[in-house]
């Protein structure tokens, strides 16, 4: 819901400096709301960081 969004970013601040501390320039997780909320964070906090889901990696390896 659009009104918790504000609360909702402040709160996931701990995650988007673990995020952050990692280095990692890619972050990969299987459910379409945590894309969501994490490409939220991420363009909040101003993170280099893409937001992919295991299908799409799976997708690309694969060899036709």
């Amino acid at each position: 819901m659009a009104e918790y969004r504000p609360l909702r970013l402040e709160a996931a601040k701990i995650k988007a400096e673990q995020l952050k501390a990692t280095g990692a320039k890619l972050v990969c997780t299987m459910c379409h709301n945590c894309v969501d909320g994490l490409t939220d964070l991420i363009k909040h906090y101003n993170l280099d960081i893409k937001v992919v889901q295991v299908l799409e990696l799976v997708s690309n390896a694969l060899v036709f």
